[in-house]
């Protein structure tokens, strides 16, 4: 049986007669005992007092503790100050990488609404027997300072990635488009409010003669995004292309 009991050191002394010797009882050890009962009211053992009578703290269950488990259940319970300090830096952290995550250069923030989602659209001119469907996922990037477009047209025929910045030279919104095709452009994106976009690129390296582009992007109240788009060839201006996309987290960006 394992007991500790709380002491302190006392010094008997006595006076006997001169033929006997002088007798000190010194750093004595008590430990006070005394019965006691479970809840259940059976006894349970004894409990651990301190002198005078004070007993020693219970696990709760009719069972006392002594003195170096009181100490252990004590300092596990009491939070310790370097958990504490490294649970508040982590929570700190925490935000301040959330907060770094959705950053987006302001001039890019009429852009947020198309940010973090994927798009399907179908062409106007898509049919039955051939049909005509792209695919476009728009991401912030470059920690915020840049908007990225990946598209695919009918899984990979036909696709491009698209960089959106602010050019603080130039003061203004550009993007670079490069493509499947081989051609590329450079473009400047201005803005009509918060929901619609307005492209006006020149075209580099497209074997059909067209060298301007002019598309047009907008934000539904249905939360359907529209485009529509009219390309230079030949010294005049022709419709291109027009879709209608609708949210899909589902579809997938195929490149061959």
């Amino acid at each position: 049986m394992n007991i500790f009991s709380t002491s302190c050191n006392t010094i008997r002394s006595q006076q006997v007669p001169m033929n006997h010797q002088l007798q000190t009882h010194t750093d004595t050890r008590q430990a006070h005992l005394t019965p006691a009962l479970s809840p259940l009211g059976g006894r349970r053992g004894r409990t651990l007092t301190r002198p005078g009578g004070h007993p020693l703290p219970s696990d709760g269950r009719g069972r006392t503790l002594t003195r170096p488990a009181a100490t252990r259940i004590k300092q596990a319970l009491t939070p310790r100050l370097p958990v504490l300090l490294c649970a508040v830096a982590l929570a700190i952290a925490s935000r301040l990488g959330a907060a770094e995550v959705e950053s987006l250069d302001e001039h890019l923030a009429p852009l947020r609404p198309f940010i973090g989602k994927t798009w399907k659209g179908e062409f106007k001119n898509s049919t039955p027997e051939n049909p005509r469907f792209d695919i476009s996922r728009w991401e912030r990037a470059l920690n915020g300072k840049a908007v990225r477009v990946l598209h695919s047209v009918n899984n990979g025929s036909y696709g491009g990635e698209t960089l959106i910045v602010w050019d603080a030279e130039q003061k203004k919104v550009v993007s670079h488009y490069f493509t499947t095709a081989g051609f590329h452009t450079i473009g400047t994106v201005a803005f009509d409010g918060t929901t619609k976009y307005i492209v006006h690129e020149k075209v580099i390296g497209n074997s059909n003669g067209i060298t301007e582009v002019k598309a047009v992007g907008e934000l539904k109240p249905d939360g359907s995004y529209h485009s529509s788009s009219q390309y230079f060839k030949d010294g005049e201006w022709t419709p291109g292309h027009a879709v209608i996309y609708r949210e899909t987290p589902d579809a997938k960006i195929v490149f061959k």
